[in-house]
């Protein structure tokens, strides 16, 4: 192993662990309202599995909820996909690597694999690894109807967002503030049904909630049932 190769090697893992304690810093610092959760544990009771499809710009809040609960996601085979790989791990996730861009039919066959065992739950970012934007690659959709998975969109929201200059606004709760996670209405997608009439019902619903989640107010109106 030569030299840069052991550097990059130690600030990945510097990178990691300095990620992970600055993430569960952070969701110390928020109090979450869940609405609609119960959708994905009752299907989780019933032995349903469940793919939750969620915006790659709102995807930190609903990892940190949901961390050491065996939930799988996609994440890209790129070098910060590796270094996203590791920290998510660290939170008791489990991984399938790969994306629209590199590796994604062994993927997609990985992760349908998957949820072919009962109750189990994956998480997929359809607008990513680089977008554009809210643009619903069909990757979610072709999953849920080869595993007979169910699709729970999830999206989240807080009172004057941190937004950063990326692709995907990626975006950011204020500390010692509250934020809403909101669950939509299970989605099945029938093998029989029209791709693209699937994916454009799933990317409504992801609109929506984020839609919801924005217009959402600590104590007052929630827009969501």
């Amino acid at each position: 192993m030569n030299a840069k190769t052991l550097r990059r090697r130690v600030v990945a893992w510097l990178a990691v662990q300095a990620g992970w304690l600055l993430l569960r810093i952070l969701h110390a610092l928020v109090r979450v309202t869940p609405v609609g959760r119960e959708r994905l544990e009752q299907a989780r009771r019933a032995g349903r599995s469940v793919l939750i499809a969620l915006w790659h710009g709102r995807i930190l809040l609903p990892i940190l909820e949901h961390r050491q609960q065996g939930i799988i996601p996609m994440i890209s085979l790129s070098r910060d996909g590796e270094m996203i790989a590791r920290t998510v791990e660290k939170l008791g996730y489990g991984t399938v690597r790969g994306s629209s861009s590199r590796g994604g039919r062994e993927a997609m066959l990985a992760m349908a694999a998957q949820l072919r065992q009962p109750g189990t739950v994956c998480a997929i970012m359809p607008d990513g690894p680089r977008g554009p934007r809210h643009e619903l690659k069909p990757g979610v959709v072709l999953i849920a109807r080869e595993s007979g998975a169910l699709i729970i969109p999830m999206s989240w929201g807080c009172p004057r967002p941190i937004r950063f200059n990326s692709w995907d606004r990626f975006q950011l709760w204020r500390p010692f503030g509250r934020a809403v996670v909101l669950y939509g209405e299970p989605i099945v997608c029938p093998l029989e049904g029209d791709v693209d009439e699937q994916c454009a019902i799933v990317r409504a619903a992801l609109l929506r909630l984020d839609a919801e989640a924005d217009a959402w107010v600590p104590g007052g109106a929630r827009g969501h049932a």
